[in-house]
């Protein structure tokens, strides 16, 4: 009986420590202190700017326009909360610390610059275009700013602070916009759209973020017109010349949201550990049948 709860105790730990290998900390001065996360949850008012786009269906012809041609899709929003995995006391008191006027915190601000392409222009089944397309190459930064000025209807200040990380993502992930009525830039347009973005983590700031995240991914939505509930067209877009005050058929702002998670290559420990705790948890398993 001993031996069967020490086993227990010995995988349960060996897991738990291996979990921990894939947390990380985050940590803002001695005013606010530190936070646990492997997610940013960015703000579901976040924008994204799509410019150059050449997709769509000639209303007169029906010809297909844009597939293979490329585009770019830039990308601010501030952070609502920092999630851990386990949903802990300090990371969830925490989480409230980004809204309250007057923070000592601060704020967190992503800015991304995305190329993508055209992959597919289709009709679905209830006569709506759909645009189809892959991911070509893009970098982001995470800025961490003590004093907040990043404005999501200025669409200013969000690169600003201290870039705390960054990195790159991966090339040939898809995602689509549906035109439910009409497209963007269209009086009265409304559709959405989606992604699913992976990537590198390619520069960490040691004082602020420890340890080192190796990898990223992003869960998007994307919506425009009168999906876009909630919502204001930023009047810039982090200073970026050839932003214009309305929004055209090849340029045009969508409303944003975005989950970003961080993870890290466990450590050859921590693999042993595992597999210590699964060998563990098998000779359990094989004293119970017995």
């Amino acid at each position: 009986m001993i031996k069967n709860k020490l086993a227990i105790l010995f995988a349960s730990g060996a897991m738990l420590l291996a979990g921990q290998a894939n947390a990380f900390v985050f940590n803002f001065g001695p005013s606010a202190g530190s936070v646990n996360f492997t997610e940013i949850d960015w703000a579901s008012n976040g924008s994204a700017w799509v410019n150059g786009f050449a997709g769509g269906i000639d209303p007169t012809t029906g010809a297909v326009l844009g597939v293979g041609s490329t585009f770019d899709l830039f990308y601010i929003s501030k952070a609502a909360a920092l999630n851990d995995g386990n949903n802990t006391t300090a990371t969830l008191a925490f989480n409230n610390i980004f809204s309250a006027t007057g923070s000592t915190v601060g704020e967190l601000t992503i800015f991304a610059s995305i190329k993508e392409t055209i992959t597919k222009i289709s009709v679905n089944s209830s006569g709506q275009i759909v645009a189809d397309f892959s991911v070509v190459a893009g970098t982001w930064n995470v800025f961490y700013d003590k004093t907040p000025d990043a404005d999501l209807v200025s669409g200013l200040n969000f690169s600003d602070g201290i870039a705390v990380l960054g990195g790159t993502f991966n090339a040939g992930v898809t995602g689509s916009f549906t035109n439910i009525i009409g497209a963007p830039g269209v009086l009265g347009a409304n559709g959405t759209g989606s992604n699913f973005l992976d990537g590198k983590v390619t520069s960490v700031d040691s004082a602020y973020v420890l340890p080192s995240p190796e990898d990223t991914n992003a869960s998007t939505t994307l919506q425009y017109g009168t999906s876009a509930q909630g919502w204001v067209r930023p009047t810039a877009f982090n200073g970026l010349g050839g932003y214009g005050p309305t929004d055209t058929l090849s340029s045009f702002v969508l409303k944003a949201d975005a989950n970003q998670n961080f993870t890290k290559v466990p450590e050859p420990t921590s693999m042993a550990l595992v597999g210590l705790g699964l060998v563990g948890l098998s000779a359990l398993r094989r004293r119970i049948a017995k």
